[in-house]
Formats: structure tokens, sequence, C-alpha cells
């Protein structure tokens, strides 16, 4: 797996990582409290970073 591959996260991922559901990470996308990136359709992805920044509360 490259550092890129680790950097991102879907969203099965992130609601595993984090103690959050899938409908909350999505509230938080719509609110603009953390960016997810469409990769195609039905494929998208959540950076790493962003996240720990988010649930950390730095952001």
């Amino acid at each position: 797996m490259t550092q890129t591959q680790n950097e991102n996260m879907r969203i099965k991922q992130v609601a595993e990582t984090y103690p959050v559901s899938r409908a909350s990470i999505w509230r938080y996308v719509k609110d603009g409290k953390i960016k997810a990136y469409k990769i195609t359709d039905g494929v998208t992805i959540f950076k790493r970073s962003e996240l720990e920044s988010f649930f950390n509360g730095e952001s």
C-alpha cells in the first residue's frame, strides 16, 4: 500500500476508525465540517489528516 492509499479512507474505514456513524459523517460533509472527495460515481474518499484534525478538535 502506498503513502497516498494510507492517507485516503473510504466511509466504511472512517466509521470503523472514529466513533461516528456513516450518517454523522455525511452530515459533517453537508455542514462543511469535513471534506469528501468524489473520485467516481459511488467512490468517495476522505483524507486521514483532515479527519484527524477534525476529530481531535483542531478544526
